[in-house]
């Protein structure tokens, strides 16, 4: 059986299209191409869907009797990024061996850059073997790589290896951006470590991480530290630029006697100026603000404390404003002649006393000007 022009078969939820497709029925044997043109390109090339999985291909050799297969030029995505492989071969066990695989996440047919290897083998729903593999720009190989390399299914929450995103700046040149691991601990906690690399001599680390105890607590936080250099055009010499961030939310989610709670939002005076934010309001934002907060309750007892700190800091006049700690202690009302079980109607039953008492600690980088002599004795 011959099906030509836009060929389609649907096996819900498998679908192959194709401008031609071929099945023999007798050696139980399928096969599906595109048809080249009049101008010699190759019209109707086969698309695979299964489910969400969408993989488009040259050509697709398929045996019904022993579920093996032979793909050549595949192009699939893996989350945001795009995966070609010259030739896979599919055994009995749905495992896909491919040869000359490349990995980018570049969208172009042929990639500007990639992570390429030779052999890879993919088992379904569990990992990703690859070696030897290096990183590929502009068809140029580089020494970036290593000798074998074992990544997860992304569809499953486990630990692996984040690729990272190529491009250029006028001021720092080439770059590796966003390139490191992720720690899947449990269900609960996990890591992202990841950094940035520029030819131009700058670097960049973060580490950021949510984390979540059911019923007690949860939170997030992401610390960047980056250092980047950049030639002054009057004294030809590099301005070298040390910054650090900070940013952690905490919350509880008990209602015990004592809660603990804080935000904090820290950076180096330098810090929006020297890096690219993502997020437009990061940039331009100039004034970040940081607090802890703890309070406890004394079960039994009229007593209850809270102790807390704020932290204010502008990056443009580098003000810093710091007001830790701020503590309070309070003690609810005591009615010392009231009897137990009385319904409290005689005045003296009504005499009552509590207790509050406040501490508070400022301090700021602000400086004031001081008055000189001059300034008193003005002849104006």
């Amino acid at each position: 059986v011959k099906i030509y022009g836009n060929g389609i078969i649907d096996y819900n939820p498998i679908q192959l299209d194709a401008q031609e497709i071929t099945i023999n029925w007798e050696e139980n044997f399928m096969q599906a191409n595109g048809i080249a043109d009049s101008t010699g390109k190759v019209q109707g090339k086969p698309i695979f869907k299964n489910g969400n999985e969408v993989y488009e291909t040259n050509e697709i050799k398929y045996n019904f009797k022993t579920e093996k297969a032979s793909i050549t030029g595949l192009v699939t995505t893996q989350g945001d990024a795009f995966i070609h492989s010259d030739k896979v071969f599919k055994n009995a066990n749905g495992e896909l061996f491919n040869q000359t695989t490349l990995y980018t996440t570049c969208n172009l047919a042929h990639p500007h850059y990639s992570i390429k290897a030779r052999k890879v083998k993919v088992i379904p729903n569990k990992e990703m073997i690859a070696g030897p593999f290096n990183m590929i720009i502009n068809d140029v190989p580089t020494p970036l790589g290593f000798a074998f390399g074992m990544f997860p299914d992304q569809q499953s929450r486990t630990s692996g290896i984040i690729f990272p995103d190529f491009g250029e700046e006028n001021l720092r040149g080439f770059y590796l951006k966003n390139g490191g691991y992720y720690f899947a601990f449990s269900d609960y906690i996990n890591l992202d470590l990841t950094g940035d690399l520029y030819t131009k001599g700058g670097w960049a680390i973060r580490a950021k991480s949510t984390y979540n105890v059911r019923y007690k607590f949860r939170g997030n936080f992401a610390a960047t530290f980056s250092k980047f250099k950049q030639e002054n055009e009057t004294t030809l010499e590099d301005n070298v630029s040390n910054d650090f961030r900070l940013v952690w939310s905490h919350s509880p989610e008990a209602k015990g006697t004592g809660r603990f709670s804080a935000n904090i939002n820290y950076a180096t005076n330098s810090y929006n100026r020297n890096n690219i934010q993502n997020n437009q309001n990061d940039q331009i934002r100039a004034t970040l603000s940081s607090s802890i907060n703890y309070s406890k309750t004394f079960a039994g007892t009229p007593f209850s404390m809270g102790l807390s700190g704020r932290y204010n800091q502008n990056l443009s006049t580098k003000q810093a404003d710091l007001l830790l700690p701020d503590l309070t202690f309070n003690m609810q009302n005591i009615y010392p002649f009231k009897k137990k079980g009385s319904s409290g109607n005689k005045w003296y039953e009504k005499v009552n006393f509590r207790y509050a008492m406040k501490a508070t600690n400022k301090a700021t980088n602000r400086l004031t000007v001081p008055v000189t002599t001059e300034d008193i004795f003005d002849d104006e």
